[in-house]
């Protein structure tokens, strides 16, 4: 059964971040789900239509055919055997993380796109941070037409050539490439 959630909002508290969101079983939707961000648990309050009881049945029914599991086994805290069977719960908030993470995701690569528009972009293929030599509220595009603008940004081209630590390369060396500059 495929879990995801829908109208994910997370807010600040004085403890920690809480969320609220709709809940989706094969992308039928059964509730809400609701964290305040005060220490306690997930709250999954599903919807009480027939359907949709019938739904959380089946899902409860075959999670209890799985095993438990020991949430100590790497003995971090103690020697004694916390034994954990997972919950609805437990899976809708693996579907809560995973949608966090798509929507982080996004924002970095929207992000990554305007730093290679707006300045010469240095780091490692497939890595996960970059560094920007940029001028503030500038596009490369715009300034290649300034008198001094293409010669500006081969000079900082060629420095940030000169700085590039083992591994990494200009990320960005195809648009600026397609603005005339030689990388």
């Amino acid at each position: 059964m495929d879990i995801t959630v829908k109208k994910l909002v997370t807010f600040h508290t004085t403890d920690m971040d809480g969320v609220n969101c709709d809940v989706y079983f094969d992308g039928v939707k059964v509730g809400q789900a609701y964290d305040d961000g005060m220490c306690g648990e997930l709250n999954f309050q599903p919807d009480y239509t027939p359907q949709v009881q019938k739904l959380v049945k089946e899902l409860e029914d075959h999670l209890l055919t799985l095993p438990e599991f020991d949430l100590n086994a790497d003995k971090k805290y103690h020697d004694t055997p916390m034994m954990h069977r997972t919950s609805i719960e437990d899976l809708i908030n693996e579907a809560i993380d995973k949608a966090l993470q798509e929507k982080t995701d996004k924002a970095n690569k929207k992000k990554f796109e305007k730093a290679c528009l707006t300045g010469v972009v240095i780091g490692v293929p497939k890595g996960d941070h970059y560094f920007t030599y940029s001028w503030k509220h500038v596009k490369l595009a715009d300034m290649v037409k300034l008198p001094m603008g293409r010669n500006t940004l081969q000079a900082k081209v060629g420095l940030a050539k000169m700085e590039l630590k083992e591994g990494e390369t200009i990320l960005n060396a195809d648009y600026l490439r397609t603005l005339g500059i030689r990388v």
